[in-house]
């Protein structure tokens, strides 16, 4: 059985708005027109992905882009499907 100390413990630090910003530039640049209106956020202890896509390959792969692009946690992706 493994105790606390054998566990690792990792500290987020929110993005700041420029970083967000940035990464959310280069998100767009990669994605094209696929998702409108993205954007991105920092809530809690990661990040949030918010949109409009048309179909869900969209959706997927902008949460897939996202994670080759930094090593943050995505909570989850609101990227809304019509």
């Amino acid at each position: 059985m493994r105790s606390a100390m054998d566990l690792q413990t990792t500290v987020l630090v929110a993005l700041s708005e420029d970083e967000l910003e940035a990464l959310q530039t280069r998100l767009e640049a990669l994605l094209g027109h696929m998702v409108r209106d993205l954007r991105l956020r920092w809530e809690l202890d990661g990040l949030v992905l918010e949109g409009r896509a048309r179909c869900f390959y969209a959706k997927q792969l902008a949460q897939t882009t996202l994670r080759r692009l930094c090593d943050l946690p995505i909570l989850t992706n609101r990227i809304e499907v019509e």
